[in-house]
């Protein structure tokens, strides 16, 4: 999700998670790199032995889960009775992962007080405060605010003994009773997927990588593409552009369409964020550009029709937990307040997968496991 830095103001970003959606800071240029000629995703050369690894590896990523990772069922089933304060950011992604926690939670009998935290400093620490005041029996934080924001209401709710929660966090572990799709325990995994989808159709070459500058969670995802293209794809190299978060549904296309012209060479694209997508294929077209083959983190309803029909070169995506991640967090809560270890629902039990253009499902938002709603219900003794 978003990272936030204090007296920043991040200001009409369409969507994107979710990571990405990620965004903050200033245009600019990249790094410097040689090119020349227009993209390809077609290895050159043969195949290599680490090549055919890596293609193999990429093939069972693409294969969509039918687990959601959980077997241990919750003894006793959720407690009744609990209200739970959902600190919704001032993205859309916020608000669709929010219906999610209010769908899971309605599942079990629980309520969910919706607080409105917007996307500045203030009226993070202001969202807060009244979630505190309300005196919830839980808190669920979208948005990945930098802790430094909120410490005051986090220390006072740790002191409440609140549990708290969180979705695409920059940490794992305390003060965080669950992060769902943190930064060390998912999302680092997610855009490693992405370097190993690239490196599975090109053996050398250049690859633009978007950045989003000034927010810690978007460059740590980029250090941690570029290391395992590195490893993949020895015979890579990346080549970084900023696009500032304002461009995010005006003028980020033309921007990345600009950057390519003149920086020309590049084989794959890669992008944090699947907005930056939309309205990319004109752009490209507009300035005379082939399709660039693309690879993105995450799926949205804009970008969904666009990777279905692969417009404008785009691939693939790896996909975040945003429809499943609010369920463990209540099947977490209801494990915590039973007296059960959350194990089973903390990041190294989600499942991983690579959705390519021409293989989407139908299904909007689209949740990674098709059934996940009845595997929970068994979970949670409500059905058999």
């Amino acid at each position: 999700m978003l990272g936030f830095r204090p007296g920043r103001l991040i200001t009409a970003l369409a969507s994107s998670v979710l990571v990405l959606a990620f965004f903050a800071g200033c245009g600019g240029g990249g790094g410097s790199s040689s090119g020349g000629g227009s993209g390809s995703s077609e290895p050159s050369g043969g195949t290599s032995p680490q090549q055919a690894k890596v293609q193999a590896e990429v093939a069972e990523l693409t294969k969509r889960p039918t687990s959601i990772g959980i077997t241990v069922p919750v003894k006793g089933g959720p407690p009744p009775g609990k209200t739970i304060a959902y600190l919704q950011c001032g993205l859309p992604d916020c608000v669709s992962i929010g219906d999610s926690v209010r769908a899971a939670a309605g599942l079990v009998g629980w309520k969910v007080d919706t607080v409105e935290t917007g996307l500045t400093p203030q009226t993070i620490q202001a969202g807060w405060n009244e979630a505190l005041r309300r005196e919830p029996d839980a808190i669920i934080q979208s948005g990945s605010p930098e802790a430094s924001i909120y410490k005051e209401q986090l220390d006072e709710a740790l002191a409440k003994k609140i549990p708290i929660l969180g979705i695409v966090e920059n940490t794992q572990g305390p003060p965080f009773l669950l992060s769902t799709g943190s930064f060390p325990g998912y999302v680092k995994g997610m855009v490693q997927d992405d370097a190993k989808y690239i490196a599975s159709k090109i053996s050398s070459g250049k690859v633009y990588v978007i950045e989003f500058p000034g927010i810690s969670i978007v460059k740590k995802q980029t250090e941690a593409f570029k290391e395992e293209l590195a490893k993949d794809c020895p015979a890579c190299e990346t080549e970084e552009m900023a696009i500032p978060p304002t461009s995010i549904g005006t003028d980020a296309p033309a921007k990345i369409a600009d950057f390519i012209r003149g920086h020309p060479g590049g084989k794959f694209l890669y992008s944090p964020s699947p907005d930056l997508v939309v309205g990319l294929a004109a752009a490209l077209s507009g300035a005379g550009i082939e399709e660039m083959p693309t690879v993105m983190v995450n799926l949205n309803e804009g970008s969904h029709e666009l990777l279905q029909e692969g417009a404008g070169g785009l691939q693939a995506t790896v996909t975040l937990p945003s429809v499943e991640g609010p369920y463990r967090m209540i099947d977490a809560l209801a494990r915590y307040w039973r007296g059960q270890s959350v194990a089973p629902d903390r990041d190294d039990t989600l499942p991983r997968w690579i959705v390519e253009a021409g293989k989407v499902p139908d299904e909007q938002p689209l949740p990674q496991v098709k059934d996940y709603k009845a595997q929970f219900e068994k979970l949670w003794g409500l059905s058999n």
